[in-house]
């Protein structure tokens, strides 16, 4: 007893030797929120000579990195063995001299010393402020030794902890986490990756059970489990991993890292290479976190948002830029949240190698990219620019069109996936934008035509943009012009497209003058057929809307929807129109066909011809050229570049040298990934 008396007055000596305070106001930082737990000495880039250093991205945080707020936590001492609290506080409080290493392991190697070698967390900061990846690998194993001595196992608490397989909640096991975390990180940044897979399946049994909680960036421990697994190939696992800890999607430090690793597996696997249809079906948070393991779409869409982890990428696919390299910086202790660019730094340091292996997984990714930014701008353009479009593309603006289509040009030469999604429709968003000039909107179709997106495409409903038009038109001066565009640009006006109508009818069911008007003028004359003119004349007997706007009936479909008709409708200027372009009464009156269109709008012979609209068509009957100037519309002036461009058959990129179909010398591709995923629709049209 009296030795043990002796030795115990000898430990609170040198304890207030070294100043040891138990009221400390330091940085309230817990744990270390850098995954990459970087050493002193470690940088992104190595200095070369004449390499001016990047002074752009070096950490402020770095001197201000301190643990001490984890010492208020320790409440209770008997979480240690007799005696070994105090110098687990000092070894926190020496964490404020990280940015001077050699003090710190000055002061690191007094505290060993005066500790009788029982300290663990001393060998934790040791690693930290090593001059070398084995020396730090050293450390953390004698911490992790040392540390398993100290704690008082036997402690309930402890116990309890151990038995639930979360150490963390134990503040005194967080010394040994940290020793086992510093282990697993300093084997990846040693490339030894059978051993590092060992240590992060060790972990994965100790932290958090597979629940990753804000509370504690130790959530972090996890950022490197899915590159371990996938460098042992082992993808299915890494999916797995992923999938059971679920918030790191979310998480403001894993989220990068789950998303682009996540999606790398999928396409590893085989299990996509494209969008999946739930890519713009992600509307509230509990379903993009469901499908995120499944959608390869929605994992683009989240990680998107860091634009300096897209420039380092595509520096490297671009042929026109050389590959960017990371800053010549030292590695920051924070990384801040999932935008910033050290999150782009850390994740690129050590995942590079591993998609440039693959760089046709990372061509997929991009091309997924630029179709949500393409989208994202035309659909901004109406609900707001949001934070991520305007980092993204700063001073994005649609009036702009010189900008705009510059804009665009850069976006669609490095391709993008049009896949087909069910109730996605880019084209239609971008006609129904009211306040850029239609005369542009036309110009950015043209553009996107030229590119390959498909400008026929269906909505939700099986409507073109060429239905929504016709639908929605506004009957202004400048209002058919994106009608005339679409038209141009192939989309029939004419063809119901698996729909109960064609985009005419319905421009005719609306009573829309300038939308038919458009339409007749932009249909060659010999399609401009009796039968036609004489279906939207039907159209006009049958519509609904007609009783609306003439208060014959109260409501209609449109203003019981709440999308009233444009205040410009009419059914007399719609009428004019035709008669401008040769209908007569006697067409109608005794057409062939006339109970064909009588039979789709459900009136009887008698019916019809008591409408007033018959009697207004009998009075024009004759006035043709009273209506002429209806058939020679500003629309037919429009000039549009809708010439062909030399660009992939699938994704539309002009950046990249093309190879012909060997067999049909027809489609071209820029990669092989775009000739395979481009064959089910091609096989039809090569021969």
């Amino acid at each position: 007893v009296v030795v043990m008396h002796s030795a115990m007055l000898e430990m609170l000596r040198q304890v207030e030797e070294f100043n040891l305070t138990s009221n400390i106001n330091i940085n309230p930082v817990m744990t270390l929120p850098n995954p990459e737990w970087p050493s002193v000495f470690e940088k992104y880039k190595q200095m070369r000579p004449g390499n001016p250093r990047d002074t752009d991205h070096e950490p402020g945080a770095i001197d201000e990195w301190q643990m001490g707020s984890e010492i208020q936590i320790y409440d209770k001492d008997d979480f240690f063995k007799p005696g070994l609290q105090q110098f687990q506080f000092k070894a926190l409080e020496l964490y404020s001299l990280i940015s001077q290493p050699a003090v710190c392991r000055a002061k690191c190697r007094q505290l060993v010393k005066s500790s009788n070698d029982r300290c663990g967390e001393v060998y934790n900061l040791l690693g930290i402020v090593s001059d070398s990846l084995e020396e730090a690998l050293d450390h953390y194993r004698t911490a992790l030794k040392v540390t398993k001595q100290c704690i008082n196992w036997n402690h309930e608490e402890v116990v309890t902890s151990v038995a639930d397989n979360d150490h963390w909640d134990v503040p005194a096991c967080r010394s040994y986490q940290r020793a086992q975390m510093g282990i697993a990180v300093t084997l990846v940044k040693l490339n030894r990756w059978e051993e590092a897979l060992v240590e992060y399946e060790k972990l994965d049994k100790v932290i958090d059970s597979h629940d990753p909680r804000p509370y504690s960036s130790y959530v972090n421990w996890r950022y490197y489990y899915p590159l371990v697994l996938m460098k042992n190939n082992k993808y299915e696992e890494a999916l797995d991993v992923m999938e059971k800890a679920k918030k790191c999607y979310t998480h403001s430090v894993t989220s990068l890292v789950w998303n682009w690793n996540t999606s790398f597996c999928q396409m590893k696997l085989k299990k996509l290479r494209k969008i999946d249809p739930r890519y713009f079906d992600m509307k509230d948070k509990g379903a993009l976190e469901r499908y995120m393991e499944t959608s390869l779409g929605a994992n683009v869409k989240a990680a998107i948002q860091n634009h300096h982890l897209w420039e380092l990428i595509i520096s490297h696919l671009d042929p026109e830029q050389q590959p960017k390299e990371l800053p010549n910086c030292s590695i920051p202790k924070f990384i801040g949240d999932s935008s910033e660019p050290h999150q782009a730094f850390t994740y690129w340091n050590r995942h590079k190698d591993l998609w440039l292996e693959h760089k046709e997984f990372l061509e997929a990714m991009l091309r997924i990219r630029n179709r949500y930014l393409i989208n994202r701008i035309f659909v901004a353009t109406s609900s707001g620019m949001d934070d991520v479009l305007r980092n993204i593309l700063p001073g994005i603006d649609l009036n702009d069109e010189k900008k705009t289509l510059k804009m665009l040009r850069e976006i669609l030469r490095l391709g993008c996936d049009l896949t087909v999604l069910k109730g996605s429709n880019l084209i239609e968003d971008l006609t129904q934008i009211q306040t850029i000039a239609r005369c542009k909107l036309a110009n950015y179709l043209a553009l996107l035509s030229q590119h390959q997106f498909n400008i026929a495409a269906t909505n939700g409903m099986g409507l073109t943009a060429l239905h929504v038009a016709c639908y929605y038109m506004q009957n202004v001066k400048d209002g058919g012009i994106l009608i005339a565009a679409l038209i141009k640009l192939g989309v029939d006006p004419w063809c119901a497209y698996g729909v109960s109508q064609t985009p005419a009818m319905m421009a005719a069911n609306q009573g829309n003058w300038v939308a038919i008007q458009a339409v007749l003028d932009n249909t060659p004359e010999e399609e401009r057929t009796v039968k036609r003119l004489v279906c939207l004349f039907y159209q006009f007997i049958g519509s609904s809307c007609y009783l609306c706007v003439k208060n014959l009936k109260r409501g209609c479909q449109r203003c019981d929807g709440g999308s009233p008709h444009d205040k410009n409708v009419s059914f007399e200027k719609s009428l004019e129109v035709l008669v401008a372009f040769g209908l007569k009464y006697l067409d109608c009156k005794n057409y062939q066909h006339s109970k064909e269109f009588l039979d789709l709008i459900g009136f009887s012979v008698a019916d019809a011809a008591h409408h007033p609209l018959m009697a207004l068509l009998k009075k024009y009957d004759g006035k043709k050229a009273s209506f002429a100037h209806h058939s020679k519309p500003y629309t037919s002036k429009m000039t549009l570049d809708a010439s062909e461009i030399d660009c992939c058959t699938h994704c539309g990129a002009t950046a990249y040298s093309l190879k012909k179909c060997s067999r049909c010398l027809d489609a071209k591709y820029c990669s092989r990934f775009c000739q395979v995923n481009d064959w089910k629709t091609h096989k039809s049209n090569c021969k």
